[in-house]
């Protein structure tokens, strides 16, 4: 039974010392205030944590919060979990393309694969809950600020927050003309054209702005086994349109609407043997490959298609505020792919899922400045998701013999269809009994019901085709198909959780506060099954966790120093299983597991001088299963022991008027594990890894431009984003990607 080494002292400083000499300067305080006044001193930081717009420092909770616009002036193809990059004991990896991000905060996350499940931690742009992962991987484009809340959130944020919450918040229309110009270029043939333009319609009544996103790339890696390139995407284009009116002195509305059309060659899934050479089930030697080269025989594409729209009312009751927030998307995904990350013919595979919801909220909140203010609110949610995915060996597509004979000709098709439905409704209220103490407490009540209809097909006998050109059909199969799993299941569950949370403050520059929360993950279905055995229903999840925050503030806002720790304890734990077997690899979903977790985050940020600005962060992660079977005492998937974070941003005014800017960031990671149930298998670990970016940018006079050269992996550091245990002998990889760099320009006007 593996069991965790102690966090050494030793882990904490060769992380600090791969990274002493490093600046890292592309985080900047979302919805910053500039201060005037002292222009030394660190910008004053606004967050919406609370369902609010308040002072970061006031808010009693982990927040992470960076400004769009450096994400914009920044450089490279930025998936939504970019991001995760400057938090503290968090990832974001996206394997898919742009297609899905993988979110993780202190080691609760999730990496099934299946398009039915949800991540626990939720994600948000303008406050609308994105609920299918297909939607989690957009770039973050006109965006003016994001934030990434630590920690269970089932208050005020909702169901699926056990991990925490990601939220993005656009820009808006304006009544003052406004926007910007982006262009890039860099290597690997990557191009990106972003805009935006807005201004007032009809003068302080109707404004408008329309967003614009397109990026387009050849690829890194190379298919040696098809000869053409692929990589992470090829084309995304994004448009978002937004009208806001004045309906009458207390009420106002913002009617938004976004559209996306992605297509790529899939993910360059790396193949590795486990056998003795390398070789496979069949006495293949897979070959050798570069850390970025792929070798596979079936073709690869990947097409996304989203609509949506949201209508946001803002409506003063008085001294109250109604917020109402009404949305719909829908989302399509049609994607191709080779399953066996090998040349031969074992396995292909098809998938068509198209998943659409809608939602309403209303949220009625009192004045801040009240002794006594509150928040209360409804929510409802519903979702119907159609999966059509199959997998096959195709006669005639065999080209490479292998030792031991035939490779057998397969189908399979598994048709799901689910239905869900949620309400909720919730409260939050703090009271100040005094000016430096105070209380709040938290309380929300969900029902959520699912249904699935699932049958999955295989064939009985080898596979014979009569149309290979649509293989993916079960019309397209000549041979006898048999039902190998079925299921029709509805299931309720009802929830509640709460948050009590005393916060104290010292003085204006120092604050305290406890904190204890309860959230959880809804109940769901194994949507990869294979057999009937494999068959589930797990009931929801359930974290509850004790926090402590120091927030501090000295040499007149010019050094900010936080610090959070936290102990959780998690129950019911949702996970999924993927064990490779000779006729493939086998999902298996459960929730039968308790574990618990503690650790702490260091955040340090210094306006050395006018120009020159520090930052530091340090994260650090215990985890355990406490009942889990065989594998009691394994730690977390991606849950390394310590995160550092380093870095500085340098600005130089010029003699012509201008501005120079020198900027990196710098993140290491140690060693983790890709899943918590193969911690004995060094094939699905991540050593530990230290990964910087740099960027020098010119500001002419006027500062209306920006022109930026950026380096992204700048030591062009190889590492695994992904692990996927396949059957027949083989395990795929997910890689890094290489070293980028690239020129920008920006003009805002």
């Amino acid at each position: 039974m593996h069991k965790q080494p102690r966090i050494k002292n030793r882990q904490l400083l060769s992380a600090l010392s791969a990274i002493g000499f490093a600046c890292y300067g592309q985080v900047h305080a979302a919805d910053a205030i500039d201060n005037a006044e002292n222009p030394a001193a660190l910008q004053t930081v606004t967050v919406t944590a609370q369902k609010r717009a308040e002072l970061a420092r006031d808010v009693p909770a982990a927040v992470s919060a960076f400004s769009g616009k450096d994400l914009r002036e920044g450089g490279g193809n930025l998936s939504a979990g970019a991001v995760m990059d400057l938090v503290p004991n968090a990832s974001g990896p996206t394997n898919d393309g742009h297609v899905r991000t993988r979110w993780w905060i202190r080691g609760i996350g999730s990496g099934d694969q299946s398009s039915n499940l949800v991540s626990p931690v939720s994600f948000y742009i303008d406050e609308v809950y994105l609920n299918s992962p297909l939607l989690s991987g957009v770039p973050p484009f006109d965006v003016r600020q994001v934030e990434v809340l630590r920690g269970p959130q089932g208050t005020l944020w909702g169901k699926n927050t056990t991990g925490g919450a990601v939220s993005f918040t656009t820009n808006k229309p304006s009544f003052k003309p406004e926007g910007y110009l982006k262009a890039e270029v860099g290597n690997h043939d990557s191009h990106i054209v972003e805009a935006a333009a807005g201004g007032a319609l009809k003068e302080d009544v109707l404004a408008g702005r329309i967003s614009l996103y397109s990026d387009s790339s050849n690829g890194y890696a190379r298919n040696t086994f098809q000869n053409k390139a692929v990589g992470k995407k090829e084309e995304d284009n994004l448009l978002r349109l937004q009208l806001l009116a004045n309906l009458g002195p207390d009420l106002q509305a913002l009617l938004s609407f976004h559209a996306r059309d992605y297509h790529g060659s899939g993910d360059a899934l790396q193949g590795l043997g486990l056998g003795a050479g390398g070789t496979n089930l069949y006495g293949y030697v897979l070959p050798p490959l570069g850390t970025a080269d792929i070798a596979t025989n079936a073709p690869g594409n990947d097409r996304l298609r989203n609509q949506g729209a949201a209508l946001t009312l803002r409506w003063s009751l008085g001294r109250n505020e109604l917020t109402s927030i009404s949305s719909f998307e829908r989302v399509e995904r049609l994607i191709n792919s080779d399953g066996d990350a090998t040349p031969l013919e074992i396995s292909r595979s098809h998938a068509e899922i198209t998943a659409r919801q809608a939602a309403q909220e209303l949220r009625l909140a009192s004045p801040r400045s009240d002794q006594l203010n509150w928040i209360a609110g409804l929510h409802y949610f519903k979702e119907t998701l159609d999966n059509d995915s199959a997998a096959g060996a195709l006669p005639g597509a065999q080209t490479i013999k292998t030792p031991t004979g035939t490779i057998p000709f397969t189908y399979n098709n598994t048709r799901l269809h689910q239905d869900t439905s949620s309400y909720a409704l919730f409260g939050s209220a703090t009271y100040n009994f005094s000016e430096r103490f105070n209380l709040t407490g938290g309380l929300r009540w969900t029902s959520e019901t699912k249904e699935i209809a699932l049958d999955r097909v295989a064939n009985s006998g080898a596979a014979a085709y009569r149309n290979t050109a649509s293989w993916w059909q079960r019309s397209s199969v000549s041979s006898a198909l048999a039902t190998t799993a079925a299921q029709n299941d509805e299931h309720t569950w009802k929830a509640a959780t709460w948050d009590l949370t005393p916060q104290y403050k010292f003085n204006q520059d120092v604050s305290a506060y406890l904190r204890a929360a309860k959230g959880f993950r809804g109940g769901g279905y194994n949507g990869g099954v294979t057999t009937q055995s494999t068959v589930a229903v797990v009931s929801p999840e359930y974290l509850t966790s004790g926090e402590a925050g120091l927030r501090t503030a000295w040499l007149d806002n010019r050094v900010t120093a936080d610090v959070t720790a936290f102990y959780y304890d998690y129950k019911n734990v949702q996970l999924n299983q993927v064990v490779s077997t000779p006729t493939g690899p086998v999902s298996r979903l459960t929730n039968s597991a308790k574990a618990k977790a503690h650790g702490a985050e260091f955040e340090l940020a210094a306006q050395l001088t006018q120009g020159l600005r520090l930052n530091a962060a340090v994260g650090l992660l215990r985890s355990e299963y406490t009942d889990y079977g065989a594998f009691t005492g394994n730690e977390f998937g991606r849950a390394p022991h310590v995160n550092a974070l380093l870095g500085a941003e340098y600005r130089q005014a010029l003699a012509n008027g201008g501005e120079a800017l020198l900027s990196s960031n710098w993140n290491y990671r140690s060693r983790y594990f890709f899943a918590t149930n193969n911690e004995t298998d060094p094939n699905q670990q991540q050593p530990a890894y230290t990964v910087g970016n740099l960027k020098l940018s010119y500001l002419p006079p006027g500062k209306k431009v920006t022109l930026t050269v950026y380096v992204n992996n700048l030591t062009d550091r190889f590492y695994k984003t992904n692990a996927i245990p396949y059957g027949n002998n083989v395990i795929g990889y997910s890689n890094s990607d290489p070293r980028t760099f690239g020129l920008s320009a920006v003009y805002r006007w």
